[in-house]
């Protein structure tokens, strides 16, 4: 039976209450008159629609404030006042979708250390495709990629506990641990069920390598997105201009097994072979279709380029390769790519706490998605070819006919 007007005043509902609230009440408190104080605004400004939202946000406060009353009447033990309202906001953000989620001040702390570059674990980063944990890629050098742990490998148990059910921030805190402390992960891959036992180290994440190849093709390869990676790139490409018996010709970027990270990293690598043009366009609820755009003259725009991509290839790396293919100023060879094409931002929230929400879709310059379907390649390599070869031989033959410089012919 629904209630009438008078029954849903949240005000009233509160004083009906038996004191078992503590604390909680202060809160709740402020958050109904503050949001729905809010949603009348903007009833106000959109019209109707509001109005049903009103309504559900009075069913969900009487919901949220019906558990609480039973926790504290009935539960075996005294709950922690902060516990419950941080497992309210993650189970609210968890209902989005699978990239966006609630960080604790720990889990906070710890993102804020991966995005510049440094943590501890075994060197996984993870996705989610078709529902399932998914690695992403296993970062060189890191413990996980010692192990054999391959993009596309599936996470089943972490210590023998099955992580059904569990957000990817919880799989990742249950692989995440102190360093030289041992973990067991399960994995699928295809048909077949491999156990790997890791210890855990720091994980330092240079975001940039480099080196010649035939002294005048410069081989560039990103391992992350991080801050700082655009400007790395430029040095490091410095420093093999230098180390060249001549001058560099062409440049192969290797984005293989590149997780992604910072949109604006992306942004400035794109550039970097660009002259002017979109880089990424952004689609937000509501909102017009935005764009990034590269300047003019970068230090590469006259020479060819290819980009080495893998299933492993995913988020800012997508972004890149999409870029300079949609702008014929590159051949992208490998396979098709990991397919996220979502933009999260962080969000600072409470004492410490942050929440990640999925805010923007991203395309490609011409318009191309990219989330579930990934950037497919001019020229396939099989998993276990030489992707580098190819792609050196691909750019010899563009040195040899200059007519065809920039993307050039693919077979």
């Amino acid at each position: 039976m629904s209630r009438d007007p008078a029954s849903r005043d949240p005000a009233r509902w509160i004083l009906r209450r038996p004191p078992l609230l503590g604390p909680a009440v202060g809160f709740i408190c402020g958050l109904i008159f503050g949001g729905l104080a809010l949603m009348a605004t903007a009833e106000d400004d959109r019209g109707p629609k509001r109005g049903a939202r009103t309504e559900a946000a009075y069913a969900g406060m009487d919901l949220l404030l019906d558990v609480l009353a039973h926790i504290h009447r009935h539960h075996l033990s005294p709950p922690e006042e902060e516990s419950l309202w941080r497992g309210a906001a993650a189970g609210m953000v968890a209902t989005l979708d699978p990239y966006s989620e609630f960080l604790d001040p720990d889990q906070y702390s710890a993102f804020k250390a991966e995005t510049d570059g440094r943590y501890a674990g075994i060197g996984l980063e993870l996705g989610v495709r078709a529902g399932r944990p998914t690695v992403i890629s296993a970062l060189d050098g890191g413990p996980a990629s010692e192990a054999g742990v391959k993009a596309g490998d599936v996470i089943i148990r972490v210590d023998g506990a099955l992580v059904d059910g569990l957000s990817l921030t919880e799989i990742i805190d249950r692989i995440r641990g102190p360093i030289d402390s041992p973990v067991r992960l399960e994995l699928s891959r295809e048909a077949a069920r491999i156990n790997v036992a890791l210890t855990r180290r720091e994980i330092q994440l240079a975001p940039v390598a480099g080196r010649l190849l035939g002294g005048d093709i410069a081989l560039l390869r990103i391992r992350v997105f991080q801050r700082g990676t655009a400007r790395a790139l430029a040095q490091q490409y410095r420093l093999l201009e230098e180390a060249a018996s001549g001058e560099i010709r062409a440049v192969i970027l290797d984005l293989s097994d590149n997780p992604g990270g910072l949109l604006e990293e992306a942004v400035d690598v794109a550039d970097l072979a660009l002259d002017g043009g979109a880089v990424v366009i952004t689609r937000r609820r509501g909102q017009r279709a935005t764009r990034r755009s590269a300047s003019a003259g970068g230090p590469w725009v006259d020479l060819p380029v290819a980009v080495v991509v893998n299933e492993g290839s995913a988020s800012a790396s997508e972004i890149v390769a999409g870029a300079l293919r949609d702008h014929d100023r590159a051949v992208v060879i490998g396979q098709t790519t990991f397919g996220k094409g979502t933009v999260q931002s962080i969000y600072p929230v409470g004492e410490g706490s942050a929440m990640k929400i999925t805010v923007a879709r991203y395309l490609t310059p011409a318009r191309r998605p990219i989330e579930a379907v990934g950037v497919s390649p001019d020229v396939a390599v099989p998993l276990d070819g030489d992707a580098i070869a190819v792609a050196e031989a691909q750019l010899r033959a563009q040195l040899r006919a200059p007519s065809q410089a920039g993307r050039g012919a693919t077979p």
